[in-house]
């Protein structure tokens, strides 16, 4: 398992990445592409799934997402293989579990309602200039969302290890 310093650098890695490169579903990805195998294509195909998907605040929370899809692709089901609805479950399992931290943290894991949580307010299109000066000036990108990542990455190494964990005793 992770220990106190490893789980603090994975924070700090997710509240850099958020911080400097945007984009929170790819940054929970960055913060952990060391340690977990994260293939490019993952990582692209996250590219519009940030700020409650495509920036309008209406969705998922992109770190949530981000995240999701990693467990999907370590853990759900292939092409090759469509009649392995055990895996697809499996996956999904996954992802319950991930989200109970969102749920337990914030209350919920809708981007949304995290920014009214942490920021007073929240659904901010962030694709309006306007919106995203006032999503800035709340503190977005100082300590806000990047908050929210680095917390996400450490539960998803922590719902990885858990997985593998589990698995190596079966």
């Amino acid at each position: 398992m992770l220990d106190e310093k490893q789980l603090a650098q994975i924070h700090e890695a997710g509240f850099q990445a958020e911080k400097n490169e945007r984009g929170c579903a790819q940054c929970i990805l960055l913060a952990l592409k060391d340690r977990y195998e994260v293939p490019p294509e993952v990582f692209k195909a996250a590219s519009g799934l940030s700020g409650g998907v495509a920036l309008t605040g209406e969705g998922p929370c992109g770190a949530f997402l981000g995240g999701a899809m990693l467990l999907s692709h370590m853990y759900g089901r292939s092409l090759d293989n469509l009649k392995d609805k055990r895996s697809m479950g499996n996956a999904a399992a996954h992802v319950r579990k991930f989200k109970e931290y969102f749920d337990t943290q914030y209350g919920s894991f809708q981007c949304a309602d995290i920014q009214h949580r942490i920021m007073g307010m929240g659904g901010f299109r962030l694709y309006v200039p306007e919106e995203f000066q006032k999503f800035e000036a709340l503190g977005g990108h100082d300590d806000k969302c990047t908050n929210v990542v680095g917390n996400a990455a450490v539960w998803l190494a922590k719902t990885i290890e858990e997985i593998q964990t589990t698995e190596a005793k079966a």
